[in-house]
C-alpha cells in the first residue's frame, strides 16, 4: 500500500515539475560508471552511532523505540539507506509520513537527505522533498549524478561541485532508465 502512495504521489509530483525550464545545455566533464548495489550493499545496517550521529545532524532525536518526530508530529521510523554514489560513506536518510498524513507531510513523498560521512561527523550534501533520489550512471568530480524524480517528463539533475550537488539542468524519463532509485 505504502508503494501504490509512494507511485501516485511521485507521478502527481511530476506532472506540476513538467512546467520547469529545460536542460541548461552543460554537459561538460560527464562521465559514465554504472551503478550497482549488491545484495551485501543493499542488507548492510546502518550502525546505531552512526543512526544517532545522523538524527543529530538534522536536529532530530529517536526515543527508545527508534520513533522520530517528524514535522506532522507523527513518531515515524526513519529509513537509513546506503547509497553508494562515489564519495565515499553515504547515507540517504528518509523521513516519513505518519499514519496520520501519509507521505503528505512532505509533499507527495519522502523528505531525502544524503548524508556524507566527515571524519567523525555527517554532512547533508544532497536533499530534497516529494519524490525520490535517482542515482544515475554519469558522473562529474568522481560522483555520479543524481536526479529527483519518479515517472515523468523530465526530472531535476544535480551534479557534485566538489563540496554538495547543485542542480544542473534536467534529464528526460528515457535518462533514469537505467539509474537506481531510492528509496525504492
Amino acid at each position: 500500500m505504502r508503494g501504490l502512495f509512494l507511485a501516485a504521489g511521485i507521478a502527481a509530483l511530476m506532472l506540476a515539475a513538467c512546467s520547469k525550464a529545460g536542460d541548461s545545455g552543460a554537459h561538460a566533464e560527464t562521465q559514465t560508471a554504472p551503478v550497482t548495489v549488491t545484495a551485501a550493499e543493499a542488507a548492510s545496517p546502518v550502525d546505531a552511532a552512526d543512526k544517532a550521529a545522523i538524527l543529530a545532524a538534522n536536529h532530530l532525536e529517536a526515543n527508545p523505540l527508534g520513533l522520530v518526530r517528524n514535522e506532522c508530529g507523527d513518531m515515524v521510523t526513519p529509513q537509513f539507506i546506503p547509497a553508494d554514489v562515489g564519495l565515499g560513506n553515504t547515507i540517504l536518510f528518509v523521513m516519513v509520513g505518519g499514519p496520520d498524513g501519509g507521505y503528505t507531510c512532505y509533499g507527495d513523498g519522502p523528505d531525502l537527505h544524503l548524508m556524507r560521512k566527515e571524519g567523525a561527523a555527517w554532512r547533508e550534501v544532497y536533499g530534497n522533498r516529494g519524490g525520490s533520489m535517482v542515482i544515475l550512471p554519469t558522473m562529474h568530480g568522481g560522483a555520479h549524478d543524481l536526479a529527483f524524480g519518479g515517472p515523468g517528463m523530465t526530472h531535476a539533475r544535480y551534479q557534485w561541485n566538489g563540496r554538495v550537488y547543485a542542480q544542473n539542468g534536467e534529464i528526460p524519463d528515457e535518462g533514469i532508465a537505467n539509474a537506481t532509485t531510492l528509496p525504492n
